[in-house]
């Protein structure tokens, strides 16, 4: 049995045979050219469908072909004949539906395997003790490799999941933070009381008491600089 692109390419090389021969439809049109000007070139072909000027050159493309011009005679052309064009379509109209139905079949085997795949994930004991940020990174990569079948439900819980750990996580860090400041402040109170005690023992001391002190105040500034950051962390979860 014929395809339909072989139907198209025999249909369309007998409705270019069946059409009336003149000097520009004849496959030796493309040798006669050489050496005629634009106008005489425009005669014979018709206006182009396109112009490009480069310095004395000047090509004219048609759908059939080109041609080349230089100092305003032709010099070279890719010209086909009406047949010529219509099997040349044909054969490309051809490779097109081979190439979409290779295309199609490829899409339809990987939809198969990513459904096999996704199943075998789903009914996985080990797959679901994976971490939130394990089962995001896989869903990720799956929705790439099988486009065709849908993952959106199982990225999304556990893009779910993974935002409640780690907010938890960030909360956690936070009231360890609060404590460390709270113990901070502790110091700072007690580096200011030698700071006063120092002073009746002599300069060294009370200068060494306050170097102790100001060290102690920047680690607060720092550790309430991160807390205001892990604050505003949770706040943006």
């Amino acid at each position: 049995m014929r395809t339909p692109s072989a139907l198209l390419l025999a249909a369309a090389v007998a409705i270019a045979a069946a059409q009336p021969q003149s000097f520009a439809d004849t496959d030796a049109a493309s040798h006669s050219l050489t050496g005629l000007d634009e106008q005489a070139v425009i005669e014979l072909l018709g206006n182009p469908k396109g112009t490009v000027i480069s310095g004395t050159s000047k090509i004219l493309y048609y759908e059939r072909g080109y041609v080349t011009l230089s100092d305003g005679k032709v010099v070279h052309n890719s010209i086909v004949s009406p047949a010529q064009l219509a099997r040349r379509r044909a054969m490309e109209a051809e490779e097109a539906e081979e190439r979409r139905v290779a295309r199609a079949a490829a899409a339809a085997a990987r939809k198969a395997d990513g459904e096999a795949e996704k199943q075998a994930r789903l009914s996985d004991a080990a797959f679901a003790q994976r971490s939130p940020a394990g089962r995001v990174a896989y869903w990720t990569a799956f929705s790439k490799r099988f486009p065709e079948v849908s993952a959106a439900a199982e990225l999304a819980a556990a893009q779910n999941e993974l935002g409640e750990t780690v907010r938890a996580e960030t909360k956690e860090e936070l009231a360890k933070l609060d404590r460390e400041i709270a113990g901070t402040k502790t110091a700072v109170a007690e580096a200011d009381r030698a700071s006063r005690a120092s002073s009746v023992h002599g300069s060294g001391k009370r200068t060494k008491a306050r170097r102790e002190r100001n060290q102690l105040l920047e680690k607060l500034a720092e550790l309430e600089q991160k807390r205001y950051l892990l604050r505003e962390e949770i706040t943006d979860q």
